[in-house]
């Protein structure tokens, strides 16, 4: 499947019609309905606004394959937090403490149940 396949399919898909994309991409109707008719690629500068107005990745309309998403707890986004939020000194301490604790630690990787920091604390 193409990438203008791919976008059509969206469209349908969401009920977006080919009038709102030139609206919102700031073109003209037939602009897009040509896009379809002849199964040209739109340029590459409208893939990121493509992507918003459909509600999907950029990576999906551009190769057809959804992105790996990771999830992270809730603590693990306030550790990333705290680190961006110290001086380089602190960031290096943070660092040496993560790899010291997995180091003492192995085999609790990704097995362990996430734990929240006021239960540290």
């Amino acid at each position: 499947m193409t990438i203008t396949e791919r976008l059509f399919q969206e469209m349908e898909k969401r009920g977006v019609k080919q009038k709102i994309i030139a609206e919102k991409l700031g073109i003209r109707q037939g602009v897009v309905a040509n896009w379809k008719i002849r199964g040209t690629t739109p340029p590459l500068e409208y893939a990121l606004e493509l992507a918003k107005i459909l509600d999907t990745s950029i990576e999906y309309l551009i190769t057809g394959e959804e992105p790996v998403k990771e999830h992270y707890s809730e603590d693990e986004r306030s550790l990333v937090t705290t680190y961006r939020k110290t001086d380089q000194s602190g960031q290096l301490r943070i660092l040496e403490y993560a790899k010291d604790m997995a180091q003492l630690h192995p085999d609790q990787g990704q097995d362990q149940e996430s734990l929240s920091i006021s239960k540290i604390s």
